[in-house]
């Protein structure tokens, strides 16, 4: 299956069957192309190609790390061909028969499998962003816990009033009031509220600022399903640390 999309140059997208039970998914374009030399830092967080084309575009470097992210998901890996100036193709492939019951409560950690069960707790995810919040849905649907959702601080904040939850997942960037201001308001009104801090900034300072909002872990974007269960665990569950 393949859709084209003819605008100034061409888009391609779709997928192939590849043997038994795997499904080869690929977009390729006739754009600028990338330097064979720049290839190993293309999924780097807040790495783009430095040339003359690309400074011409926006973005913050954070797509393909995303994207790499949610590809890992499903235990595949991206994998690009291109040359500077003869366009790009991205594939990643995995199996078409993903679903085996019970089986994505568990992780393997250290060759040790490890399920995650919290059927009697509550979450409340903070995300203005619609694709991270359903991504973040994807990674702790499976297990069991009662998700809360909320687009900002504010509302967050009108949560917590109503309903007890026993860790907050929050966005540090977000209109109407960001995760550092919401954080040091739930701090001062339930101290002993877990919040875990999620953010796409990752420089140097960003976890101790974090930290000193009040939070009691943080994650960077894109979010690992290992860290973050692991850190939910520790925290809703410090008995068993």
């Amino acid at each position: 299956m393949r859709l084209n999309l003819h605008l100034k140059g061409r888009i391609e997208f779709g997928l192939t069957l590849k043997g038994f039970n795997l499904i080869e998914f690929f977009v390729s374009d006739t754009g600028i192309g990338i330097d064979g030399e720049d290839l190993p830092v293309i999924f780097e967080r807040f790495r783009k190609v430095d040339n003359g084309f690309s400074r011409s575009f926006g973005g913050a470097g954070l797509g393909l790390s995303i994207s790499q992210g949610l590809a890992s998901l499903f235990g595949a890996n991206i994998k690009v061909l291109s040359a500077k100036g003869s366009g790009s193709i991205f594939s990643f492939t995995i199996p078409y028969i993903l679903h085996i019951p019970d089986s994505e409560k568990y992780l393997k950690l250290n060759g040790a499998v490890h399920k995650f069960l919290w059927e009697d707790k509550s979450i409340l995810m903070v995300e203005d962003d619609p694709i991270n919040m359903k991504f973040l849905t994807v990674l702790l649907l499976s297990t069991g816990a009662n998700l809360l959702y909320a687009s900002n601080g504010k509302e967050a904040l009108e949560i917590l009033e109503q309903t007890e939850v026993d860790l907050v997942l929050i966005d540090m960037q977000m209109p109407v009031m960001d995760g550092y201001e919401a954080t040091r308001i739930i701090k001062k009104k339930y101290p002993r509220l877990p919040v875990i801090a999620q953010t796409a900034h990752a420089m140097k300072d960003d976890k101790a600022n974090c930290m000193a909002a009040g939070c009691d872990d943080y994650l960077a974007k894109p979010i690992d399903k290992n860290k973050l269960c692991l850190k939910i665990e520790r925290l809703i569950f410090p008995a068993k640390s």
